[in-house]
């Protein structure tokens, strides 16, 4: 059933945390694809993720839990997201 403009869903914004730019660039590039999702930001340290979570918040957060200042699992509890999947 065709959607009209006043019932069109909005886009799921996903921010990418991840300390290795190819990987953010990888995400992204491959979500440019999907018609639900769109990225609305790259942070490539704890340090920069807190912030952004706060300004832009995304829907889902896409975290690598290898950071080079921090776990990312322990400040995603600092930032209060709820964990979805875990993969090692």
């Amino acid at each position: 059933m065709p959607q009209d403009r006043n019932t069109r869903r909005r886009k799921i914004q996903v921010l990418i945390i991840d300390d290795h730019p190819a990987v953010c660039a990888g995400v992204s590039s491959i979500l440019r694809y999907e018609k639900d999702m769109e990225v609305c930001g790259c942070a490539g340290s704890a340090a920069q993720a807190l912030p952004a979570i706060r300004k832009m918040k995304p829907n889902l957060a896409m975290l690598d839990i290898s950071l080079p200042d921090g776990d990312g699992m322990q400040h995603s509890y600092q930032a209060k997201l709820r964990p979805v999947c875990r993969a090692s």
